[in-house]
This record gives C-alpha cells, structure tokens and sequence, in this order.
C-alpha cells in the first residue's frame, strides 16, 4: 500500500525488530487474540447449542455472533486515537474486564436475550477496546518481521479455536452450560491477566487531527484496498458459524462429528498464518494476499456441491488455509504502522459489513439443490469483487510508484484540513539498491537534507526509507551518517547523553545494515563499512574521539579510491577530511593550511566540482564554500556561492551558506538579502515542524548573520528585524532543553537588541531594556545588557553611572558558564573579555584619560584578533571602529588611518581573513582619515567604495563608531 511520510511528531526510532522485549509483546497479543478471534471462531459449538437449547431460527443466533465480531471492529474505530494519545493501559483493561465478565454473566443467563447481552454485546465491547490496541502496539515493534511477528500473535485465534470447542465438547455434555462457560471464563481471566503484563507501548504518545484518518480514503489504492479487505469480511465467517450445523442439516453428521469440522477449521489455521506471514515478510503483503483471495474464491464456491461426509473433511482443510491467511493478511498494510488510527479508518468499513454478512438463513432452509447453488454463488461474488478491487488496487500502487508522485507525501499546513506538497530540495538524486520507488524517494530527500545540514530532517527521511523498505541497507547509513559528527557539530558539541545515545543508535542501525548489505552495491557496502569507523565502541566510549575521525577519513579514502568518479563519494570524503580539523581548516594569521588533509580535501573537492555535473552538486558546492571560506583567497568560492543559491530552494542552510563568502569579500548587501531567504524558509519549516530542537541553532544562526550584513552596512532597520526575530525565536522553552544543552547553543544572541543598538548610538533606547528576571538562564543577556548600559552612559556623559553598570557588567561576567558558546567555536566567556577590554577604554575616555583609553581598546583589539574564527564574527562591532573614531576626535589621524587600513584589508602586515573588507563604517573613517591628512589621491580612491556602501544605508553616516561625542553631541564630525 502507498505510505506517508510520518507526522510532525518526534519520529520515533526504527522498531527493534526482535529481541526479547518484543517477543514478550507478540506472547501478550498471542493471548489477547486467544481471547478475541479465539473466542468468536469456536462459536460454532455456540451456535449449534443454542439452536437446540433456545429453539430459536439459526439466523437469530448468528446475531449473538455477528453483534460480537461487530464490536470487536467497531471499537477499533474509537479506540485507535485514545491508543495514539497514551490511554493504551486504560483500554485494554477495561476491556480484558468486560470479556471476563461478559463471560461469566452468560454462564447464568437462561433466554436469548440474556445470552445476547453477555456474550454478543459485553464480551463484543472487552473485544474491541482489546483488538486493536493490541494490534497497533505490536506492531509498533516489528517492521522486516511484522508479518511474521502478527503471524504468530494470530495463532492465538485458531490456538483459542482448538481450545474452547474442545472445551465446550467435554464439559457441555457432562458439566453443563453454566459451569463450562465459568471455566472458559477462569482461563480468560489467567490468560488476559499474564497479557496486560506482557504488553508495552513502545511509541511516545502523541496526537493528531481527526478520530479517523479520513485522509486515507483521498488515495485510490488504498481506498480501494479498504473496500477489498471488506469484502474479506463479509464472508470470511459463514463457515465458523454454520460449518456444523450445515455438518448435521445437511450432511447427517453427529453432533460430535460436526465439532470436528471445527477442530480442523481452527488447528489448520496455524499453518495458514505462520507459513504465509512468512512468505509476506519475503515477497510482500500484497502479493500473498492476491493469491490467497483467488484460493479462498475459489473454494467458497465448491462448498455447496460437497455432497459427503468425507468430501467435507477435504474441503475444511483446502478452504482453510487460504481463509485464515487472508483473513489475517486483510489490513495488515496500513499508511502508518503502529498507528492506532490507520486501524480505525479501515475497521470503521469492516464493520458496517461484518455485523450483516453473517445474518444469512440457516443452509437448513436452503435444501433445495438449486438454493444451495444460489448460496455458493453468492459467496463467490463476494470473493471475486474482493479479489478484483485488491488487485486494481494493486495496480494502482503500482502506478503511484511509476509517477513518483510527492502529492501522496505531503505535510500538514498550519491550517487544518490543507495539505501542502513537500519541500523543494532540487533535483539531485542518488540512485539504491532498494524496490522500493518510496524507499529511494525518502532516501533522495534524506541525502539532501543531510548535504544540507539538516540531520533532524535527514535523519526522518532515511528512517522512513528504511520504513518503506526494510531491506534497503543505504537507508540505514543513512540514520548512522546523519546521527554522528559534522563540520558544524564536531563531537565536542556532542553532550554526554546525546552521545551516549547517538553512538548506540549507530550501532544498532549498521548491525542491521551490515547484515542486509550483502544485497548492496558494491559502493554502498563499501559506505557501510567506512562509516562504522567513525564510532567508538558503545561500552568504551574515550574522551578524546578525534582518532575516529582520522579513522574514518582514512576508511573514506579506501572508498575514494575505488569510486573516484562518484560524486557523491567524493563529496562524501572530502567531507570526512575536513572534520579532522572542522572550522580550523586555515590559519588565520600565516593564511596557511592546518594541515595535509585540509590540502588533500581542497583537491579532491575542486577535481570534482570540475567534472560533468560536478557544478551542479549540493554538497560539493557547499563544501567547497566551508573549504575556501577561512582561506586567504575566500572569492575562488565565488563561484560555488552563486551556483549554490536557489540550488536546493526549501533548505534554509543552502540559502544561507553562499553568504559566507559575501561577507568575506563585503558583499553584506547581499548577505542581507540572501540570509532574509534563508530566514524565510525557515519560518515555512518550523511552522510545519515540531520536535525540532538543535537545528533552532542553525535558525538563530541565519538571523544573526543578516544581523552582522545590515550591521556592517549601516541598515538600522533590517539590523533591528532581525534582533526581534531573535528574541522571538528564542524562548524561554527552548532555551529549557538540556541534552542537547541549547542555553549554551543560543543564548547568547537573546541580548543581540543591545549590541545594534551600540552600533547606531542610540543610548536612551538603551537605558531602556529591562533586565531578565531569570539571570542565570540569561546570564549572557544579563553580562551583555549591563555591558550596553555602560556605554550609553559612558556616551551620555554619565560617568558615575558608567562605572556603576561597568562594575555590574564585571560581576554578572563572572556568572557565564564555561560551556556557553558565542558563534561556533568561540566561547562567550572569551568574547566578554573583548567587551570588558572596550568599556573600559571607553569609561576612561569620558574621563579625559586618553592614553589609559587607547591602551584598553588596543588590548580589546588584540582580544578580539585572538578569537577563533566564525561566520559571522563573534564580537559584531569592530573595536578599531571605536578607537579610530577617537583617535580621529583627538586629531590622532595616522594612528586611526592605520587602523583603518587593517579594518579594509589594506594593511599588508595584518592577515587579510581578519579584515572586514568594504565595510561602511571603516570606508568612512579611512576616507575621512585621507581628508583630514590631505592624500587627495587615496581619498579618491577610497570615495566611491565609500559612496557605494552609504546609499545602502539607513542612516547618515557620521563617524566610524557613535561613540565619538563630537558626533553625538554636534551631529558632525568632518
């Protein structure tokens, strides 16, 4: 059947597929349908009593049993949402004690009505609230042995077949109706109490839409599956009811004969689950189960023409087996396994159905030859439309799987009732070794993401690859590629739970992998087996794991080596070198390589990105931006920047990542407008998304880097959208989450309102902003706000107030965890020493101590050259823009030109990846430096990058840094 994508819950990890919990579960649903089917198909024994103790028309005691079977599937409506919201336990029971005492009540009842009560309609309510839920959880643990698994489970219905008659057979003659039926119910009573102790869920709760998953029925192969699996019902049960009497009526067989017809009907139904449950886990649900249609057609309508004892022996064992597998196959594929609402929708047709098929007239009234035709015939129409809608639906999942269509995975809008397509990842595309068209649909999209640097989304995309097809090996890398280690989370940002729990869950995935990868390519095994280098062994887990790193690099180049030309392969692994030293690929100050792997990734990057359909890829081009973007020469990227915008349109990183180089080479108009797209798609996903936690890191981070671009470009207003973004976007729950720790992840951009407003003098707005009042989740914000007020006053003129907020800045500094981080890898309690450094200087100035303030912002320049390197930079203003504005109101010009220069990237003895190239507030100082020092010459040359970056400006431009008092307090400065 056609799958969906799963919801935007937390999607919960692959069933564990075996092991000892899971067995234990299948031993509880075992029991639970003992006392379900196991019970409603021995009512045959039932039936026949009734008939001669009642003395009532055999169609009037078939509604005890069809109003039962009718509640078992009309509860399952119902029940499946309260299963998904968490009341599992309170479901089952109630129902475990509705059958029990259903039972015992009709131990004593003496009319037709008191026995309808009892057996059809309370013990039919214990079977409902039982069924299903069971059925969902089970489920919920198996997905390559599901089939096998239920399979097993369901023998507890022909187990409780062979039982109960028997049962009924000894003690009905000798012990009576009253005291057989009492001890059915002492067996219900041990058996369901051992079940609700064996049963788990295994799934977190969770909630969603409507009681029925009405969007199913919008798919035609599934709705007409649904109709199929009706017409399994309608006449799957006319034999379990009249299969003895029609023994006796018909045949002549003694009542003891007639029950074993039944004996036979229920004990060859162990095969007919075991056997073809197994073949369904090999070749597929649906397949079995077309087969097994034609089969049980075929023998419902040579039922009629039996004419003999013996003949009808032969066919309860010919008609049996195809039956019970059908029977038990019909609804087993569902849109969402496990889910307690996929059985509703199909259970709620099963029903309207089940409760009136079984209401036939007695085969005792059909004596006449021709009736008995009528009748076979009938039963063959209801098989061969069940078998015509099942394999037109089959042909229609076939032809949904031709189209590859998205329409069928589509996530839910904000509004209910809309459905929206999925995501626009591109085009790229690897083709795997799977069956599966929605197996390598979820395995392109998992790939993407992941190129992307979105492993959450990545990860739920590759799980449900391996949903779709439990076979597919890749998919399993997948999960193992997108858990571990990346260039932007290194192991050191692994919190020891998350890695504890990553590191497990990549064990177990490429057990499963390696297992299955014997029907892999050659290069996915390949895949497979380099990436288990990466990990520690999951009971030895060492400190220091960068020697896994260096492993799997290695591994990789094995695979390189042997598949140079696959793309993908080659992004792969230079992707591996790179995280051998990530984020530290150059040095900053000599412009040279860290190291031979950073050389060899350059290589292995650049000969691929030149080869056919090179330029096209995702990850390629982006790694080749994360490769140069540290390097002396960041515009060779340039190139890949360009062609990576657009390249994959939903995938906010992507969006993102060009604008890298745009602030390399002082394009910050561009990184406005490019890192505004990236923002914009990324409010389309979280509106979508929930459970969504670390890549809130990479949404901070997108607005933080349209922060720096409009900073840096003098755009007060676009600077300031992007602070409310922040504050919007990082709250109070979030910040919350401990594993992995977001507070020290995010909560340093809470206080970005503070530093735009420093950047464009407006104090009194400063003096404005209230302090949170939970200082120690805030302790950043807190620092960063007293940091503010300093200057303000400081600028104000307000030095005693200055030095009261300095003081207050120094002490709440001494309140930042170690581990809080400023922009990767930088951490805040470092980037605070810059701040510490320039308010300083700064109180100092105000105080006509100028030399002690150009020696305090000199060290807060060299605190802040001293920062590790990150995009955007981790201490937003630029000191030099600071102390060259003062040096230039002190008249010190060509110490503030040389300032300046180094600012520019002008300046040959300071390294160019430290300078903010074309930045509006160093153009403008550095030209009024050449002014003011008559090199007309180099003002002219200067002027009109000046004048090109002040018309993108929201403001007029007056000194380098508003700090200057002669700016504040005249409103001039040259």
């Amino acid at each position: 059947m056609a799958t969906e994508m799963p919801g935007t819950n937390n999607f919960d990890d692959l069933p564990p597929d075996g092991g000892s919990r899971a067995w234990v579960v299948v031993a509880g649903g075992f029991l639970v349908i003992l006392n379900t089917w196991g019970v409603f198909v021995s009512f045959g024994v039932f039936q026949s009593y009734y008939i001669t103790k009642l003395q009532r028309d055999p169609s009037d005691i078939a509604w005890i049993g069809s109003f039962q079977i009718f509640l078992l599937f009309f509860l399952g409506v119902f029940s499946g949402y309260p299963t998904d919201m968490g009341y599992f336990r309170i479901l089952v029971i109630s129902g475990a004690s509705l059958t029990v005492l259903g039972t015992f009540m009709a131990s004593i009842s003496q009319s037709y009505w008191q026995l309808f009560l009892a057996q059809g309609v309370c013990v039919g309510l214990g079977n409902g609230l039982l069924f299903a839920p069971t059925m969902s959880v089970l489920s919920s643990y198996f997905q390559k042995r599901r089939a096998m698994s239920m399979g097993i489970a369901a023998c507890g219905g022909v187990t409780g077949g062979l039982i109960f008659p028997s049962m009924a057979r000894t003690l009905l003659p000798s012990a009576g109706f009253g005291w057989a039926m009492r001890a059915i119910g002492f067996i219900q009573l041990t058996t369901l109490s051992t079940a609700l102790v064996f049963i788990k869920p295994r799934l977190s709760p969770r909630s969603s839409g409507s009681l029925i998953d009405w969007a199913a029925f919008k798919e035609a192969e599934y709705t007409l599956y649904a109709i199929g699996s009706l017409m399994t019902y309608t006449g799957a049960f006319v034999p379990f009811f009249f299969l003895a009497s029609y023994a006796r009526d018909i045949q002549g067989m003694t009542y003891v004969e007639s029950l074993d017809l039944l004996l036979i009907l229920n004990g060859v139904g162990i095969l007919g689950r075991l056997f073809p449950s197994y073949l369904a886990d090999k070749l597929g649900m649906l397949n079995v189960f077309t087969v097994m249609v034609l089969l049980s057609a075929l023998s419902m309508y040579t039922w009629t023409v039996v004419s003999s004892a013996t003949g009808l022996y032969v066919w309860t064992v010919f008609y049996t087996l195809p039956m019970h597998t059908k029977r038990f196959l019909a609804g087993r594929e569902g849109r969402e396994q496990g889910s307690g609402k996929s059985l509703g929708g199909l259970y709620f047709l099963i029903e309207l159905r089940s409760a009136l098929s079984l209401n036939v007239k007695s085969t005792a009234e059909n004596r006449v030859e021709n009736q008995r035709s009528r009748l076979g015939s009938r039963l063959f129409d209801y098989e061969s439309t069940q078998e015509i809608l099942t394999n037109y639906s089959r042909l229609e999942y076939i032809h949904w799987y031709v189209r590859g269509v998205n329409t069928i995975h589509s996530y839910p809008t904000v509004k209910d009732g809309e459905e929206a397509a999925y995501y626009d990842l591109g085009s790229h595309q690897r083709s795997v070794t799977t069956c599966s068209a929605q197996a390598q649909l979820w395995f392109n999209r998992g790939l993407v993401w992941a190129y992307s640097f979105n492993h959450h989304e990545a990860e739920r995309c590759f799980q449900w690859a391996a949903e779709c097809d439990p076979d597919c090996a890749i998919a399993l890398w997948g999960i193992a590629y997108a858990t571990g280690p990346n260039y932007n989370k290194a192991w050191a940002f692994f919190d020891p739970e998350d890695r504890q729990a990553s590191i497990r869950k990549v064990h177990d995935v490429l057990g499963q992998a390696s297992h299955l990868a014997k029907q892999a390519t050659a290069v996915e095994q390949a895949l497979i087996e380099a990436i288990g280098a990466r990990f520690p062994p999951v009971d030895d887990i060492p400190e220091d794991l960068g020697p896994f790193n260096r492993a799997y690099a290695d591994a990789m180049r094995l695979v390189y080596q042997r598949f140079s030309s696959d793309l993908d392969v080659a992004a792969l692994f230079a992707e591996a070198l790179m995280c051998i030293s990530p984020r530290n690929l150059w040095n900053l100050d000599t412009g040279q390589p860290t190291g031979p792997h950073t050389v060899e990734a350059r290589e292995v990057l650049e000969l691929a990105l030149q080869a056919t359909g090179g330029s096209e890829h995702p990850a390629l081009c982006h790694l080749h931006i994360h490769m140069l973007e540290m390097s002396p020469f960041p515009e060779l990227a340039l190139p890949a920047a360009d062609r990576l915008r657009g390249m994959v349109p939903h995938a906010s990183h992507m969006l993102h990542m060009p604008t890298h180089i745009d602030a390399a080479v002082g394009d910050y108009r561009r990184g406005v407008d490019s890192n505004q797209e990236a923002i914009l798609a990324d409010d389309i996903y979280f509106a979508r998304e929930t459970g969504v936690v670390f890549y809130v890191a990479y949404r901070v981070h997108y607005v933080c880097a349209k922060l720096y671009s409009a900073m840096m470009s003098g755009r007060f207003a676009d600077a300031m959208s992007a602070a409310e973004k922040l504050e919007q976007i990082i709250d109070s729950k979030i910040l919350a989450v401990k594993s992995p720790p977001m507070a020290d992840f995010i909560e340093s951009f809470v206080g970005s309102r503070a530093h735009v407003l420093v950047r464009f003098g407006r104090w009194e707005e400063i003096l404005d902003i209230k302090l949170p009042t939970d200082r120690n989740t805030y302790s950043v914000t807190t620092t960063i706000i007293h940091y503010a007020r300093g200057l303000a006053f400081s600028a104000l003129g307000r030095v005693a107030e200055a030095e009261i907020a300095q003081r207050e800045f120094e002490t709440a500094r001494t309140a930042v965890p170690i581990s809080r981080l400023n922009s990767v890898p930088c951490k805040e309690v470092d980037v605070l020493g810059v701040a510490s450094a320039m308010l300083a200087g700064e109180i100092e100035y105000r105080k006509g101590d100028f030399e002690t303030a150009y020696s305090s912002l000199r060290e807060a320049i060299k605190r802040e050259d001293a920062l590790a390197y990150s995009d955007p930079p981790p201490w937003m203003q630029p000191v030099r823009h600071a102390l060259g504005a003062l040096l230039l109101e002190q008249n010190r010009v060509e110490e503030a030109e040389i300032l300046f220069k180094e600012d520019l990237g002008f300046a040959e003895d300071y390294p160019r990846r430290r300078a903010k190239l074309n930045n509006v507030w160093g153009l403008h100082g550095l030209y009024e430096c050449f002014m003011r020092s008559r090199k007309t010459g180099e003002a002219a040359f200067v002027r009109a990058s000046k004048e090109i970056a002040e018309a993108s400006a929201d403001i007029p431009l007056k000194a380098s840094c508003f700090c200057r008092t002669s700016v504040t307090g005249q409103g001039a400065c040259c």
